[in-house]
């Protein structure tokens, strides 16, 4: 683990950390439907929109505020360029937090809803993909990695 890494992501949350996570899980299932806790879904199919509303409530679960908080931090650290890193999809940066925060699994749904929470940029990676990409600098997410 890298001791920015660390730093980072082994500190206690705080009550602003709670508070900051809880309202990305809500700007996020009010404003991205098509968001649940495993990435993007068709939003076309029934059974989709189904599923994406019972998802939707899974994101806004009590376990899903320390993951969102862990993401929100990660994602904090990272600078952005102007061109999308397609090097990367939200998939691997989950892996890349889960490096970071032994012992949490980090659904790509949440990772997803934290950076769009914070308003970084993204396309969907492939038509009929759960990920998303992002223009997040190759540097500084390999300062922030564990490979």
């Amino acid at each position: 683990m890298t001791k920015k890494c660390e730093q980072l992501l082994q500190s206690p949350l705080t009550d602003l950390d709670i508070r900051e996570a809880i309202e990305a899980i809500r700007f996020i299932t009010r404003r991205y439907p098509a968001l649940d806790y495993h990435g993007f879904v068709d939003s076309g199919s029934l059974l989709n929109k189904k599923n994406s509303m019972t998802q939707n409530r899974v994101l806004a679960a009590a376990h899903a505020i320390k993951r969102m908080s862990l993401c929100l931090k990660w994602v904090k650290r990272i600078h952005l360029r102007t061109t999308l890193n397609r090097d990367h999809s939200s998939y691997g940066y989950k892996h890349m937090v889960e490096g970071c925060a032994a012992g949490y699994y980090i659904p790509n749904g949440i990772f997803i809803a934290a950076a769009l929470s914070l308003g970084v940029p993204y396309k969907i990676e492939s038509k009929g993909s759960l990920n998303a990409i992002f223009p997040f600098s190759e540097r500084s997410v390999r300062e922030l990695t564990v490979y």
